[in-house]
C-alpha cells in the first residue's frame, strides 16, 4: 500500500511558502479542528514565549532595562492591598509571563490563526494590536506613561518592541508550521 500525502502549500511571507502534508507520523491525533487549533496555539506559544524570554533575560544581562510585569503589576494593583508574597518571586513572574504568553498564543491561534493570509502579516498584526494595548492602557495605568517612556530609555523601549513582535511573529510561524501537521 502506497503511501500518499497530499501535499499544500501555506504562504509565511511573500514569496515563500512551506510544504505541508497532511499525513504526518507525528501528528497529534484531535477531532475538533478547534481543539487542534487550541493545541497548535499552545505549542506554538510556549516555544515562541520561551525564545522572548530568552531575548529579555539577554536585554537584563546587557543592563537594558525593559518592561517587565506590567499587566501582572496592573492586575495587583487592582487587587489592592495586601500583596500576597509570592506574587513578587521571580518564579511567580516568570510562570505568570509565561501563561499570559499562551494564552495569547492559544487567542491567535482561534482569531488570526485560521484566517488567510501571510503568516508574517498576521503575526505583525497580533504584535500591533497587543503592543498598541499595553502602551496605550496597561503602562499608563500603572504610571509608567505611554510605552513606559516614564521609566524606560528609548533603547529600552525599542528592545522591548524587538522581543514583543519577535514573539508574535515566531508565534504565527509556529502556530502555521504545527497546525499544517496536524491536518
Amino acid at each position: 500500500m502506497a503511501n500518499t500525502a497530499c501535499l499544500r502549500r501555506r504562504t509565511l511571507f511573500r514569496g515563500a511558502t512551506i510544504n505541508a502534508t497532511s499525513q504526518n507520523p507525528l501528528r497529534v491525533p484531535v477531532r475538533h479542528r478547534a481543539g487542534a487549533r487550541v493545541c497548535a496555539g499552545i505549542v506554538a506559544g510556549v516555544l515562541a514565549i520561551l525564545v522572548n524570554t530568552a531575548m529579555l533575560t539577554a536585554a537584563d544581562r546587557f543592563h537594558v532595562v525593559t518592561a517587565h510585569g506590567g499587566l501582572l503589576t496592573l492586575l495587583l494593583k487592582l487587587i489592592g492591598p495586601p500583596t500576597p508574597p509570592m506574587a513578587t518571586t521571580w518564579g511567580f513572574r516568570q510562570l505568570f509571563h509565561l501563561l499570559v504568553g499562551v494564552a495569547m498564543a492559544v487567542v491567535y491561534a482561534v482569531t488570526l490563526g485560521g484566517s488567510r493570509g501571510a503568516v508574517l502579516a498576521k503575526g505583525l498584526v497580533a504584535a500591533a494590536g497587543v503592543w498598541l494595548t499595553n502602551a496605550c492602557v496597561v503602562l499608563p495605568l500603572i504610571g509608567q506613561g505611554f510605552a513606559g517612556h516614564r521609566v524606560l530609555t528609548p533603547l529600552g523601549v525599542s528592545v522591548f518592541a524587538v522581543a514583543h513582535t519577535a514573539f508574535f511573529v515566531l508565534n504565527a510561524w509556529l502556530f502555521e508550521l504545527v497546525d499544517s501537521a496536524q491536518e
